[in-house]
């Protein structure tokens, strides 16, 4: 409930997340780590990030139909994002949440859930499946992300977080066009890879409070590219880089834990 009298939920900041995202122009940035340590039940999340995303493909020789092949050297391509992603999470029970967060420069929309599988002694390890997709042409796609985090706490304020992840990235844009020569065609579609399984990992620390947090993270992430023509293509490896720093502010587990009170003493006076 808010200052004004109205229930506050979950669902309205999706909602309008909901409407926001197919309009959003941009890329599909790397997975982000986020810490094994979930919200409270009741707990509200708002947060903000701002990344910086590095791109480096091989060299690779392909059959384009002629007695020269066609070459592109290696090379790297970078975008530093100045607008950062929006986010939002809610706490259900103990040990389960949800999040939602949108790239207003990259264009980006991602859903995520998290569920911790187990702590101990400022240990935890959780799983946080995540699915995103970018509906613009340049980088039309989707990815389902599947990451194992590692949480140590060595105080109640500050975490180290390790993430490893599998990725099954879907690529909906136009193929390389083997008759172009590799300098001619977007940097962005060299980077973008093809479709199909891939791996990576990331590295974070987190402060935080209970009113606030701040998280950078640098993750790291593989893929798989492949030009050419009448069924003889040649493929070439991708490594992505992203440095990421977000932070936000979390509210409402108070309320949540006076409700509970409230009910559980409604319950007791029932019987």
């Amino acid at each position: 409930m808010n200052r004004f009298g109205k229930t506050c939920t979950p669902w309205r900041p999706l909602a309008v997340l909901a409407l926001v995202l197919p309009w959003l122009p941009g890329c599909l940035p790397a997975g982000l780590t986020r810490s094994a340590r979930t919200l409270e039940p009741g707990e509200h999340e708002v947060g903000a990030a701002l990344s910086w995303s590095r791109w480096q493909h091989g060299a690779v020789d392909w059959f384009d139909g002629t007695v020269v092949p066609g070459h592109r050297d290696a090379s790297t391509f970078q975008i530093a994002n100045p607008v950062p992603e929006a986010s939002y999470r809610h706490g259900w029970r103990e040990g389960l949440d949800t999040g939602v967060r949108i790239g207003f420069g990259s264009g980006f929309g991602e859903l995520d859930v998290r569920w911790r599988a187990w702590r101990s002694a400022g240990l935890a390890v959780a799983l946080n499946p995540a699915f995103g997709m970018v509906l613009i042409e340049a980088w039309k796609g989707s990815r389902l992300t599947l990451p194992v985090l590692v949480t140590w706490a060595p105080a109640r304020a500050w975490a180290v977080t390790l993430a490893l992840r599998g990725v099954r990235q879907t690529v909906e844009a136009a193929a390389l066009d083997p008759f172009v020569k590799g300098a001619a065609q977007p940097a962005q579609r060299w980077s973008r890879g093809e479709s199909g399984w891939s791996a990576g990992g990331g590295l974070g620390v987190e402060y935080r409070t209970d009113d606030w947090f701040v998280m950078p993270t640098v993750d790291v992430a593989t893929g798989a590219g492949a030009i050419g023509a009448l069924g003889r293509t040649s493929p070439y490896e991708l490594l992505q880089v992203t440095a990421t720093l977000s932070g936000g502010i979390t509210f409402g587990k108070e309320l949540a834990r006076f409700r509970k009170a409230a009910e559980e003493l409604e319950r007791r006076q029932g019987q």
